[in-house]
């Protein structure tokens, strides 16, 4: 008695049943990166960060995620924020 097996593989292909039949194509897979948590803080921008405006105000932006520079003692860092563009009046400033 012969085993009938099929195998999946992710965004790749589908093994047929039987060695005989033709391969069906697989859609490739979807691929989501995690957000990154507001607040949390980084000591360098990821490559390609580009400079933003927003409301008087001094951004970072790469891939969609928002960075906001801060000056410590020990340099510069960079905070995760909202997209500042979102937040309605002044409140990115800090001023109503």
């Amino acid at each position: 008695m012969k085993r009938r097996i099929s195998f999946i593989l992710v965004g790749a292909a589908v093994a047929a049943p039987m060695a005989s039949e033709a391969w069906a194509a697989c859609p490739a897979p979807v691929v989501v990166a995690p957000a990154l948590p507001v607040g949390s803080v980084y000591y360098s921008l990821p490559a390609g960060a580009e400079a933003v405006n927003i409301k008087g105000v001094q951004y970072y932006v790469a891939r969609g995620v928002y960075y906001r520079p801060y000056f410590g003692s020990n340099g510069v860092y960079y905070q995760v924020v909202g997209n500042p563009s979102m937040v309605p009046g002044d409140a990115v400033t800090g001023s109503l």
